[in-house]
């Protein structure tokens, strides 16, 4: 009978120290999780104001203190890539994506970083992760667009930048865009189109300005070609190519 009261009294202690492991850890967890939030929310705000440094080691300290917070390493890819650290940003944006296919965000920065490291394929990979999460995300959109002209996808690239600009209409480099694609589809009407309302949203917009006169030159109506040159020679007057192009749609 001692025995057993002995056991006793010992299974009764080994369960006392397990429920207090468990308080304990638990508690440890709970603070973890909260000094991993304040550090993941400083570097929001630094990176708001545009210290990525100061950004980059708050996300860092969020991660040691929660390394499956995807968020977390979402964030710390893109300053990561805003810094042009693009292979750590990649690795970050990866990992981010492991931990949470559904975070749209990662993978359109996943996307922004593939595309400038000229990564193109990974690029629109990415982003149509990205578009097909966040069907509303413009950039997206636009960025997609611009991997698939790249690759010569001309038909997708235009119905790309034209979601781009239905979402965000002031969208500037999405028009300037759009009417370079349908310049390569050979499609004038169009261009002329994108290039105008790239100049309604501005009328100083140079890349409209130059590739406007050349579609009309193109089509061999010289009188607003020579309008337009004549614009650009008014802002650029250095400008060597549009005093060329004025000389051929003068003659």
């Amino acid at each position: 009978m001692m025995m057993y009261g002995r056991a006793k009294q010992l299974g009764q202690a080994s369960l006392a120290l397990i429920l207090l492991f468990s308080v304990t850890v638990n508690s440890q967890q709970r603070t973890s999780a909260r000094l991993a939030k304040q550090h993941y929310e400083e570097g929001v705000q630094l990176l708001a104001k545009g210290d990525l440094d100061g950004a980059i080691e708050s996300f860092k300290k969020a991660i040691s203190l929660a390394p499956k917070e995807g968020q977390a390493h979402a964030s710390l890819g893109y300053a990561l890539g805003v810094k042009g650290q693009l292979t750590d940003a990649i690795a970050e944006l990866q990992k981010a994506i492991s931990l949470n296919p559904e975070l749209g965000e990662a993978h359109y920065y996943l996307g922004a970083a593939r595309w400038f490291s000229k990564d193109v394929d990974g690029a629109i990979a990415a982003l149509r992760d990205a578009v097909r999460l966040m069907p509303q995300h413009a950039n997206a959109h636009y960025y997609l667009g611009l991997s698939l002209q790249k690759t010569g996808d001309l038909d997708e690239a235009i119905d790309a930048f034209r979601a781009a600009i239905k979402l965000q209409p002031d969208m500037l480099p999405a028009y300037n865009d759009l009417g370079l694609a349908l310049m390569q589809k050979r499609d004038p009407e169009g261009a002329i189109t994108a290039f105008n309302e790239a100049l309604k949203l501005d009328s100083g917009n140079m890349v409209a300005h130059v590739t406007l006169g050349m579609v009309l030159i193109q089509k061999a109506d010289s009188a607003p070609a020579v309008e337009q040159y004549r614009r650009i020679i008014v802002q650029a007057p250095e400008s060597a190519e549009a005093h060329y192009n004025l000389g051929l749609a003068l003659k």
